[in-house]
This record gives structure tokens, C-alpha cells and sequence, in this order.
């Protein structure tokens, strides 16, 4: 029987362990996601440790700090509340983690030993899979009993997740936190006796824990977000779904409405059975009517006409409500059935229909009234009424001249009446709102200006969702009267979204860790010496490190920073294209297609950023001179940077105070260029607080507007060293920067150039941790002249039937321009060389030629100024498809008779544009 390191462990690692336990948990329970699944629970790694060293001394100490962890995590209690069910909850709760350690370390203590000195293999696999993961069981099944007897708020529809994650925890918990601490302890002791030390343990734990809590946060945290995006495509389908019904409803009041028109002496069987096949499939109409207009005087005979219809006195119910009112009386409605009470009725005598039928508007087109309570149902339910007019030509009472006749206005167009149907917002909600929809959504269906809701399945009768961060607002326009719709994404739909996501994942992370632990406990138990050297050629390795990094100068910190910024993205392109290769689902795969884009303009951005640097340098960059909107420019600046200011909770604001009814003339791209790179350098450093963007118009004399913009952050600041050389290229804060925050060092730096080259000036004011204030003096030509506005191209589907000639020795360039142009509907002719090219234009008709510039045989210039001597091709589109995207080339394309130059990496937007331009 093996026992623990007798009585030499002092009450200071006692009480260290206790309070281990109470802030492992309240740290890790801060950290948890979005679904509060913690994957590594270290409590459980403490509390087998304490009792495996002190044995039941140590139970009290588990028993206490569970105890205290689960009451303070309930948040707003009082400690009498410990008499309530929440003080059976949690001491049932401390219980079953206190039992745990106890039986875990039991078999410590009775039957394996130390877990860092077994000495076979069998104990070290025991030790893994039995008390590192079987004996977990206990607490997770303990505490999920515990929470669905004794807490109102927890949902048994998940005991068996819940019970699934709690053991997972433990599992982690005791697998990496127990032998991390038990290594910690005995490092000092192994060491002195000259023993092989725990380092790879301690090392190994360390990096699975972070590993793992990584994973999880980033996996729970990309499934929050691709919830949330699922939910948001819900959301735009319940708003078409309910448009849909809306407009459906005005359809079927419509075609009423011209089937009673189209239906002079239509009687009550017709009306019958044109309404219910209107309204089979349609559950949300409750009932459709016709409802003539009539006057005073006539009511003795339409009260006649409906004693006849009906065979049955019957009189018209309604006073109106002004002496001179017209009458707007129910003559037949369908299904009679529990709306007989309707017949006969005067609408006009009800104020609010009243005044729905009183408006111009009824006269051109249908309308609702607003939302009314129908009784006519078991129970009271939300609906509304809609009218469509119904015009006539009815022959005047009072016989008219010949004359007047000969004039064809014998007859006249009138008024007949209104057909009018009275439709449930219930059923609509239930047509919109699939059941996956309703439990995806809180929402509330209110009439715009009021506070009281209509439907809704929150269950309140007034506004309660106004303040929920994922509130959306939905405008419904129901001719003439304005619904509006607020909807929240339901927690529990995000929570169970990421359990039904999660449950692979994490399984894989318990057998991952669970099988390198095992590797690794071997290896600690037959070859610990080896720790000792590993130790010290890592020291030395980074020594050595360290003295290269403090001999390098700028243009090496340069390469590494580029080396860093390059493979980066190139990591994440190459990583996801492979991924994409072995994935079988289209979501998949198109969901690496779209990473692997992001990061391939990454790596684009980068590449221009060098470029430019580089144009700069050798003053070979040069600037437009255009009129252009700078209101519209700080707007798309504005949108740009919105999701970066909601991601990391930021006020952002751009303030524009120029002049509405001044326009500027200059390059507004490389204007844009140098304010993206401010806001982007502020958004970079910037993690609280707010960034503004503040442009003024300073003075305008002479025709020339001296512009003062303002970039100001709240970030981390720029020391005053640092500020001297911040604007030279390759250049950052300090050297850590771009391992803490990325960035090749050039922004700023082209900033400056671009500044210069307008004639303008960047200034700085910053102090440490008190942000910064990028200011930048700019001088336009101002013009009273807006910018034309371009005219937008035309529809993509013209170009399909092409003729296309394209010129690529690449094959897998060959490959993505076939695909893009197949994408628009063109089979190009594909050719390896300018010689080749030639060949193709005088054998067949081409429509355009896409041309590379540097191909063998016969490179594109070449064959361009070939192709333009031959007879009858001097007009033929040839547009240079190339990567020479220096300004010297694209010079020398125009030299030698290009049509257009387009750089590659292929941007296909651009590509249709330039093929719509240059179509035959």
C-alpha cells in the first residue's frame, strides 16, 4: 500500500490548494464562451491532488470551496438563501465533488501510487483511464441530479449534454491539472536528490491547457458566430415569408374584388364558391364580404333585396354616424358560418373603418384598417380588415339629351362597394415562423407609434425586447397602415446549436489529450533524465536566438517582419486548400474557398504595400487629378471600419464638417489609401474606449480648400522615442509589435509618401496609454462642380457566346481564366505562346484576345505589335493579362497596341467589366 509523502507537506500548500480550487473555477468560469462550456475544469485536478496528499484531512476543503465557488456563481443571493433549494443544490453538488476526490485518490493511495513514479505500464494506463476518466462519473451525474431537482432555471431537455460536458471537464481537469500540480510540488525534492525531474510533464500539461482552452474558445466562439449568422439568414427569411403573406392577402382582396366587378348580378352561391377557393389554402383568412355602397334613401329597398336573399326579414344594422353618410352594408360573406351576424351591417358606422373607407387612397388602391381584436373565434385573436374598391358603369337615373349620349357619357364609372376580408395575423406568423424559426427567435408584432403588441411569443403584452444586443427591427408597409417587428436570437437556440457542434470536437480533444498524456507519463517514467539536456539545448538555442535578433538592423527585421506577414495568409491558403481536398461537403468546402479568398487579398494587400513603397522610392508613383465627392469618400470610410468597431465594442465616429456643396480635385483612392491606413493603424491599437475621424475645412481662397483631418484613438499610445522614427518604412512602435499586433511597417510610411507627394503634412501627438492624434494638413483645388456620376455597366448576361482568345503558357493560370470566363458564359480558345496567338487570329473570328506578356517563343509584346501589322486586326480588343503590374509596363502595353491592361492575381469583377467595355 503506497503512501503519499508522510506528514512533510506544509498547511500553507494546504490552504494554496483550497483556494486553487474556489479561483480555478471562478477563472475559467470567466473566461467560458458563449455556451459556458468550460473545457478543462481545474477544481476537480485540485481537489484529487489535496486529497491524495492529505487524504480525508483534505475532504473539508473540497466540500468548502465547491460549496462556496456554486453559491457565489448564482450571483445576487443572500446567505439565507442557503435554507432554500439553492442550498440543497449546492451541498449536493460539493458532495459529489468531494466524493470523487475521494475515490480517485483512494485508489492512489490503496492501489496505483505517485501518477509521476509508476512502474509499469499498466498502472500508467489504470491511472489514465480509471481515475482520470471513469471516476469522473460521480460528480457529473451527482451534480446534474442536484440541478434538476433543486434549480427552477435548469432544462432537463439537456441532462444527458450537461452531464456529458460536466464529465468531460473533470476528465480534463484531472488529466492535466493533477499531474501538472503533483510535478509543480516535487520538482524541488526530485531535483536535490538528484532524481529525473518533471519538465516534459509540467511542459506538456502546460501546453495541452492552453491548447485545449484555445480550441474550445475559438471553436465555441466560431460556432456562436456561425449561429448567429444562421440566425440572421432566418431572420431575412421570416421577413420575405411575412411579406409574402401580406402581399398574398392583398392579392386575394383583389382578385375578390374583380371577380365582383367583372360580376354585375352576382348572387350569394356565386360569392359562396369564389370565396372558398380563394381561401382554401389561405388558413389565415377568416372571412371575405361584399359590401355595396348605397344611400339613405335606397336602404327600404336593399333591406328588401336581402329579406330575399336570405328568406328572412332582414334590416340594416349600423347608425351612421353623420346624417349625410353614404351606407356600406354587408351583403354576403363567406363562410356564413359564425359571421351571420355580420349581414347587414353598416360599416360606415364603426369610426375607425370609418375612416379607413373616407381615405383617398381606398379610391386607387386596397386598404387595412389597423389591428382589431375578432370575437367571432373560441377566443379573442389579433386580425385586420383590408378594402379594395369596386368601380361599375351604371346608367343615370334621369334620362339625358341626345347630345349627351352622342358624347359617350351616358355611363358613368362609380363607386359599387368594397370588397373586404378579414384576415388572422395568427395563422400568418405560424406560415412565416417555421417550428425550428420559433424556437430560433423571440418576437414581437406591434403597430408602429404603439407599445402594446399584437402577437408574440414572449408571452408579455407590451415592448420587453428593446434592449437585447441582438435586437432587429422589421418594417412590414400593409397599404396605409405600418406594422413593425422586433426579433431577438433565442440563448437557448445558441446554446444548443453549439452542444450539437461541440459534442465531436470535444470528445476528440478528451481522446487526444487522454493518449499523449499517456505518452508522456511513459516517457516521464522511463526517461526523465533526458528533461535535463532538453532544458539546457533549449537555453542555449534561444540564447542564441536572442544574440542574432539584437544583431540584426532594419532591413532584417524587415524580412523577418515580411517572412512573418507573407506566410501567414500563404499558411492559411495552402492549409485551407488541402482541408478543401479532403472535405466532402459543399458547406465545407466553400466555406475554405472563402477563407482561402480572404487570405489571398491578405497576401495581395502585402504585396502592395511593397509595391508602393517601392514606386515611391524610385518616383515612379503618380497621382490623379479628378473631381470627386469627399463626402461620399468619408462615408465609405465610415461602413468600412463598422465591423471592426462592433467587434471590439468601440465608439466610432467620423465627423464630417465640410461644406455640403464643395467638391475637391485630386487622386480620392490614394486620399482613401492614407485615411484607411490611420484608422486601421488606430483600430490595430485600440482595444477601449473610442476612435473619431474629424475632417474640417480650414480656409478657401482662391480656389484652393486647405483640409485638416483628424484620426484619434484611445489606445495604447506612442512613446516619445518611439515617435522620431515611426514614419520610416519598415518601422514600428517597438520590436514587439508586430508579434503582438502584426503589420509590415510600411503603412504609416506610405502614408507619409503619399502625404508629401499631395503637398500635404502628417503630424502626431500621442503619450503612453493615453492614445494618439494623427493630424493631416491637406491641400485640394476646390470646384462648385459635382463629380459625374458613372453610368453603371451592363447586364453580365451579354457576354455569353463570346469569342475569346486567350494566351497563357501556365497551365493552371490556363485552367482559372477558362473557369472564371466559363463562369460568364464563354468557352475561350486557349493557346501556350504569343506565336500561337498569332497563328489562332488569322485561322478564325475572335471577338477579344486576353494576351500574357511573358511567354516563351513569342512573348506578348511581341505578338500584340505582330498581330496590330496584319491586315484588318488593328481594331481587334487585345487586353494584356499579366502579373507586370510596375508602371512601366503597363506603359509599354499601351506602346505596343494594347487595348487594356488587367493585373493578375485575376480580380473577375474587373475581368467582366473590361469584357462588357471592349464586347463586339
Amino acid at each position: 500500500m503506497n503512501r503519499p509523502f508522510n506528514n512533510r507537506w506544509p498547511w500553507a500548500l494546504y490552504l494554496m490548494l483550497a483556494l486553487g480550487y474556489f479561483f480555478s473555477g471562478q477563472l475559467l468560469s470567466g473566461i467560458s464562451t458563449q455556451s459556458q462550456v468550460v473545457a478543462i475544469w481545474a477544481p476537480a485536478g485540485f481537489a484529487l491532488v489535496g486529497c491524495y496528499l492529505w487524504w480525508w484531512r483534505f475532504f473539508p476543503a473540497v466540500f468548502i470551496a465547491s460549496a462556496m465557488f456554486n453559491f457565489s456563481a448564482h450571483g445576487g443571493v443572500e446567505f439565507a438563501d442557503l435554507l432554500s433549494n439553492l442550498g440543497a443544490e449546492v451541498c449536493i453538488i460539493a458532495f459529489g465533488a468531494t466524493l470523487q476526490a475521494a475515490v480517485g485518490s483512494a485508489l492512489l493511495r490503496y492501489w496505483l501510487g505517485d501518477p509521476l513514479g509508476l512502474t509499469t505500464d499498466k498502472q500508467t494506463v489504470s491511472f489514465v483511464f480509471i481515475v482520470g476518466i471513469v471516476v469522473n462519473l460521480i460528480s457529473a451525474n451527482i451534480g446534474v441530479f442536484a440541478l434538476s431537482c433543486f434549480n427552477s432555471s435548469y432544462s432537463v431537455d439537456n441532462h444527458w449534454i450537461n452531464v456529458f460536458y460536466w464529465w468531460l471537464g473533470d476528465s480534463l481537469g484531472v488529466l492535466l491539472i493533477a499531474p501538472f500540480l503533483l510535478s509543480l510540488i516535487d520538482l524541488q525534492t526530485r531535483t536535490e536528490q538528484g532524481g529525473r525531474t518533471p519538465l516534459t510533464v509540467l511542459a506538456t500539461t502546460s501546453v495541452l491547457f492552453v491548447s485545449v482552452t484555445l480550441t474550445t474558445l475559438f471553436f465555441s466562439q466560431n460556432s456562436f458566430e456561425n449561429a448567429t449568422a444562421l440566425a440572421k439568414r432566418e431572420i431575412k427569411v421570416v421577413e420575405n415569408n411575412l411579406h409574402r403573406q401580406l402581399n398574398s392577402s392583398l392579392l386575394h382582396i383583389q382578385t375578390l374584388a374583380s371577380f365582383i366587378q367583372n360580376t354585375p348580378q352576382i348572387n350569394r352561391e356565386q360569392f359562396d364558391t369564389y370565396v372558398a377557393k380563394l381561401i382554401r389554402h389561405q388558413p389565415g383568412i377568416k372571412a371575405m364580404s361584399w359590401n355595396p355602397l348605397i344611400q339613405s334613401k335606397d336602404t327600404d329597398t336593399f333591406e328588401q333585396q336581402l329579406s330575399d336573399i336570405y328568406h328572412k326579414p332582414m334590416y340594416i344594422k349600423g347608425i351612421p354616424l353623420l346624417d349625410d353618410d353614404p351606407l356600406v352594408v354587408v351583403k354576403f360573406i363567406s363562410p356564413e358560418l359564425g359571421n351571420q351576424a355580420a349581414i347587414g351591417f353598416n360599416v360606415y358606422s364603426n369610426p375607425k373603418r370609418k375612416s379607413v373607407l373616407s381615405n383617398q387612397k381606398l379610391h386607387h388602391q386596397p386598404m387595412a384598417t389597423p389591428i382589431i381584436q375578432l370575437v367571432q373565434s373560441e377566443k379573442s385573436e389579433p386580425g385586420y380588415l383590408l378594402f379594395a374598391p369596386v368601380y361599375g358603369l351604371k346608367p343615370h337615373l334621369t334620362p339625358e339629351p341626345a347630345s349627351y349620349e352622342q358624347n359617350n357619357d351616358v355611363h358613368k364609372m362609380q363607386l359599387l362597394g368594397y370588397a373586404t376580408g378579414v384576415f388572422l395575423v395568427q395563422q400568418m406568423i405560424e406560415r412565416a415562423f417555421n417550428p425550428v424559426r420559433s424556437d430560433m427567435f423571440f418576437f414581437e408584432l406591434y403597430e408602429a407609434g404603439q407599445k402594446n403588441v399584437f402577437s408574440a411569443n414572449t408571452g408579455q403584452s407590451e415592448l420587453s425586447l428593446d434592449n437585447d444586443p441582438t435586437l432587429v427591427s422589421l418594417s412590414f408597409d400593409l397599404v396605409g397602415q405600418i406594422w413593425q417587428m422586433n426579433l431577438t436570437i433565442n440563448n437557448e437556440f445558441l446554446s444548443h446549436y453549439q452542444s450539437r457542434l461541440g459534442v465531436m470536437l470535444f470528445i476528440l480533444q478528451l481522446v487526444l489529450v487522454s493518449f499523449i498524456m499517456l505518452l508522456i507519463l511513459f516517457m516521464n517514467n522511463r526517461q526523465r533524465v533526458l528533461d535535463t539536456k532538453v532544458s539546457d539545448r533549449t537555453k542555449d538555442l534561444e540564447l542564441a536566438k536572442q544574440q542574432s535578433d539584437d544583431a540584426s538592423v532594419a532591413k532584417s527585421r524587415f524580412l523577418a517582419n515580411m517572412s512573418h506577414e507573407i506566410r501567414t495568409p500563404l499558411n492559411a491558403v495552402i492549409g485551407f486548400s488541402q482541408l478543401a481536398k479532403q472535405a466532402e461537403s459543399d458547406i465545407q468546402i466553400k466555406s475554405y474557398i472563402n477563407k482561402i479568398e480572404q487570405s489571398s487579398n491578405t497576401l495581395l494587400g502585402i504585396v502592395n504595400d511593397i509595391l508602393d513603397i517601392s514606386k515611391i522610392e524610385s518616383e515612379k508613383l503618380t497621382l490623379e487629378h479628378i473631381n470627386f465627392d469627399f463626402h461620399a469618400l468619408l462615408k465609405r470610410i465610415e461602413v468600412m471600419f463598422e465591423a471592426n468597431a462592433d467587434k471590439k465594442q468601440l465608439k466610432w465616429q467620423v465627423i464630417d464638417d465640410l461644406p455640403k456643396d464643395l467638391w475637391y480635385l485630386g487622386d480620392p483612392v490614394r486620399i482613401e489609401q492614407v485615411l484607411m491606413n490611420l484608422c486601421g493603424n488606430a483600430f490595430k491599437f485600440t482595444h477601449d474606449g473610442e476612435i473619431i475621424v474629424h475632417v474640417t475645412l480650414v480656409a478657401n481662397k482662391n480656389g484652393v480648400a486647405a483640409l485638416n483631418l483628424i484620426v484619434k484613438d484611445s489606445g495604447i499610445g506612442i512613446g516619445h522615442e518611439a515617435q522620431a522614427s515611426l514614419f520610416d518604412a519598415f518601422t514600428q512602435a517597438d520590436t514587439s509589435t508586430s508579434r503582438r499586433f502584426g503589420g509590415t511597417g510600411l503603412g504609416l510610411a506610405i502614408s507619409r509618401e503619399l502625404s508629401q507627394l499631395m503637398g500635404g503634412k502628417i503630424s502626431l501627438k500621442s503619450e503612453l496609454n493615453q492614445g494618439a492624434e494623427f493630424s493631416w494638413q491637406l491641400s485640394l483645388e476646390a470646384t462648385k462642380q459635382a463629380p459625374t456620376v458613372t453610368q453603371p455597366i451592363i447586364a453580365v448576361e451579354s457576354l455569353a457566346g463570346l469569342r475569346v482568345l486567350v494566351a497563357e503558357d501556365n497551365m493552371i493560370n490556363q485552367m482559372v481564366i477558362e473557369e472564371l470566363l466559363k463562369t460568364i458564359g464563354i468557352t475561350p480558345v486557349l493557346v501556350n505562346n504569343g506565336a500561337e496567338a498569332i497563328k489562332a487570329v488569322q485561322a478564325q473570328a475572335f471577338d477579344l484576345v486576353l494576351m500574357d506578356c511573358q511567354m516563351p517563343v513569342l512573348d506578348g509584346y511581341e505578338a500584340t505589335q505582330q498581330i496590330r501589322q496584319l491586315n484588318d486586326f488593328q481594331q481587334l480588343p487585345i487586353i494584356a493579362l499579366t502579373a507586370d503590374a510596375m508602371p512601366q509596363n503597363k506603359q509599354r502595353a499601351f506602346e505596343v497596341g494594347f487595348s487594356a491592361h488587367l493585373t493578375k492575381p485575376i480580380d473577375v469583377n474587373k475581368l467582366t467589366e473590361c469584357l462588357q467595355q471592349y464586347r463586339g
